[in-house]
């Protein structure tokens, strides 16, 4: 199973440590900050891509370099906002049976390069912190299989889901941490062919409000 990957393991270990340290600190405010924001972090997922038809695809772990620009509106106890974000990859690759292409049916991804999400967020408050869920619309870009000896760049997008906690220190920063899914099936890609792509991502981050 996914999140039994010992690379999910280490990372969420991680994001419970930040999360504790967070808590320990002083000056937290007890209620969401409206107006915009910008942040960088770091993202691990496990991405998975498929032909639409047969069995052939690929999978694997990667590292992202993550990155927000949003804004925030508060109203009583709950907080909305809109947010562009994108994970850059910086490690890991996807691996398949075989170069890329081999025995391919149809096209799947071969190389993952980044992915882009805008996404609508609702907050509550978590005691100091706050909760929050997301649901929007992304996309992911790389290489695709377009036969057997070719490749070519494309993208595939869909579906993406959120959700995770927010905590706020001093001086307008904030600690997110938060698990991200991406379910994409409508394919944009070098041929008519089809594939989809997958992806369960921890993420945490640094989170400026200005």
């Amino acid at each position: 199973m996914i999140l039994g990957m010992p690379i999910f393991r280490g990372f969420l270990y991680l994001l419970l440590a930040a999360t504790g340290l967070a808590a320990s600190g002083q000056g937290a405010l007890a209620q969401a900050v409206a107006g915009p924001y910008a942040g960088v972090g770091l993202s691990f997922a496990h991405g998975e891509s498929e032909a639409g038809v047969g069995p052939v695809g690929s999978e694997g772990d990667l590292t992202a370099l993550s990155f927000v620009l949003g804004n925030k509106w508060v109203r009583d106890d709950l907080s909305y906002a809109i947010e562009l974000d994108a994970d850059v990859n910086v490690g890991g690759d996807l691996k398949q049976d075989g170069p890329c292409g081999v025995d391919a049916i149809e096209s799947y991804m071969c190389e993952q390069d980044s992915t882009v999400r805008l996404r609508g967020l609702v907050g509550t408050p978590l005691g100091d912190a706050e909760l929050f869920g997301a649901v929007g619309v992304g996309a992911t870009f790389g290489t695709f299989a377009t036969g057997e000896t070719s490749t070519g760049s494309g993208s595939v997008y869909g579906l993406t889901l959120g959700a995770g906690v927010n905590y706020p220190l001093r001086n307008g920063m904030n600690i997110r941490g938060e698990v991200n899914y991406d379910n994409f099936n409508n394919a944009d890609q070098p041929t008519d062919q089809e594939s989809d792509w997958n992806s369960l991502s921890v993420r945490l981050m640094a989170v400026f409000n200005f």
